[in-house]
C-alpha cells in the first residue's frame, strides 16, 4: 500500500478505543472538560504546575492511555474549527519548547490551519480536502507501522503514514479550535 492512501475501514473491522485526555499533559491555555473527552483553547494561561509531562509552548494534549501493540480506532469531532491537529505521538515526545509536528519529532498527525489541510510530513503534504470533514477517524495498526486518517461519514481515506514504532504511542491533539472525542 503506498504511503498516503488507506484501506477502507470496512476491510479492517475493529472496535473503537475509549480515548480520554490526560490533563497533566495539557498546555496551560487549554481547558480539558471534566469528563476528559473534550478540550478547548482559552486564550489565557491557567495557573498550572509545570510538570515534566505538560506541553509548555505548543497548545497540545495527549490521550491518557498509550498503545504499544494492536489495532486501535477512535473518532474526533473537529466541527467547523479551522485550527487543529489530530494523530498520535510517542509517549516520550518532547513537550518543552517549540516542536515540529512531524514523524521526525515522533508525531504522526493531520491538521487544518485556516483553509489548508495537511499531513504533517517533512515537508508538509497538502491534502485534497475542500471542506472540513467535521469528524476525523484515526486508525493505528502498531505492528504494521500504520497510522491512517479517515472521513468517517463517507468512509473515505484522508492519509496514511507508514513507519515503524517503538514505545508507547498516545493519541495527540493540537488545539486552537474545540475538539471532542466521539463515543
Amino acid at each position: 500500500m503506498p504511503v498516503g492512501w488507506a484501506l477502507p475501514l470496512m476491510l479492517c473491522p475493529i472496535s473503537a478505543a475509549m480515548v480520554i485526555l490526560d490533563p497533566d499533559t495539557a498546555h496551560p491555555s487549554l481547558l480539558v472538560s471534566e469528563n476528559q473527552r473534550s478540550v478547548k483553547w482559552r486564550g489565557l494561561q491557567q495557573d498550572m504546575p509545570d510538570n515534566p509531562e505538560r506541553f509548555d509552548s505548543e497548545t497540545c494534549v495527549l490521550g491518557s492511555e498509550g498503545f504499544a501493540s494492536g489495532r486501535h480506532y477512535w473518532e474526533v469531532e473537529v466541527g467547523g474549527g479551522r485550527t487543529w491537529a489530530v494523530g498520535v505521538a510517542r509517549e516520550s515526545v518532547r513537550r518543552k519548547g517549540w516542536i515540529s509536528f512531524s514523524p521526525e519529532e515522533s508525531i504522526w498527525a493531520v491538521d487544518q490551519c485556516g483553509s489548508h489541510y495537511r499531513a504533517r510530513t517533512s515537508p508538509e503534504t497538502l491534502l485534497p480536502l475542500t471542506a472540513s470533514p467535521g469528524r476525523i477517524g484515526v486508525y493505528l495498526d502498531y505492528e504494521r507501522g500504520l497510522v491512517s486518517f479517515y472521513h468517517p461519514g463517507v468512509e473515505a481515506p484522508i492519509y496514511t503514514f507508514a513507519s515503524s514504532f517503538t514505545g508507547q504511542l498516545c493519541p495527540f491533539f493540537w488545539v486552537y479550535s474545540p475538539i471532542t472525542l466521539c463515543p
